[in-house]
């Protein structure tokens, strides 16, 4: 295929479907290459699903791809040296953590279902390191809603879990409760209670047995929450 051709897809799917093709690599080989499921790649190809901040990154750094020309279909298929000091995502200084679309995630149960996953957010890995508790692959990122976290977390807010820790403590939980995912403050009470509390005054408080573990279960620890800046 011409530069001008190449230069002439528009859409983000055909980019990257072009520069696998370009690469000489069909879907199962690059799947297996960057270790992302062939569904993924398929779905971000066709147009499907939008393709992730780490999918593109994981593109760049295995392919070789210039990421403006990914993203805006700018400049050359391939990074050159320029391209790389002008618009480097690709970089090992950052840890990227998923971020999942809770309304789809509810539906299911659980927020760790891999077709949830709508984007990643990048955080310096100093940062990261220094400021975050618990394991990358435990972590994960979603939006809340509502107004019951106000003023502490508020709406359109970007919160990260650790859903490897579930032990039941005083602290701000994402929680189970009749099939509903809530951000909670939760408060330990004898003989198996747990206070289940909001910081906005204007909603109440209510109390769950922990004995009845078909309607309630904590699904992870808040360890950081932000505002979304794209």
């Amino acid at each position: 295929m011409s530069e001008q051709k190449i230069k002439a897809l528009n859409n983000i799917g055909d980019r990257l479907r072009e520069i696998r093709v370009q690469s000489a690599l069909n879907v199962s080989e690059l799947s297996r290459m960057i270790n992302v499921p062939y569904k993924s790649i398929s779905n971000y190809e066709k147009g499907e699903r939008k393709p992730t901040v780490e999918y593109l990154a994981l593109i760049a750094e295995h392919l070789g791809a210039n990421t403006e020309w990914l993203l805006f279909g700018k400049g050359a298929m391939f990074a050159t040296e320029e391209s790389k000091k002008n618009f480097d995502v690709c970089s090992s200084d950052y840890v990227y953590i998923p971020i999942y679309d809770i309304r789809a995630a509810a539906g299911h149960g659980c927020i760790v279902d891999e077709e949830t996953v709508i984007d990643h957010f990048a955080f310096k890995i100093d940062w990261f390191n220094k400021n975050i508790c618990g394991s990358k692959p435990d972590l994960v990122i979603f939006t809340a809603h509502g107004e019951s976290m106000e003023p502490t977390i508020k709406n359109g807010d970007l919160i990260m879990i650790d859903t490897s820790d579930k032990r039941i403590r005083d602290g701000i939980f994402v929680v189970r409760f009749d099939n509903t995912l809530l951000v909670k403050r939760l408060s330990l009470m004898p003989k198996e209670k747990l206070q289940i509390k909001s910081d906005n005054p204007e909603h109440p408080t209510f109390e769950v047995d922990l004995k009845d573990e078909d309607s309630f279960a904590v699904i992870g620890k808040v360890v950081w929450h932000g505002k979304s800046v794209f």
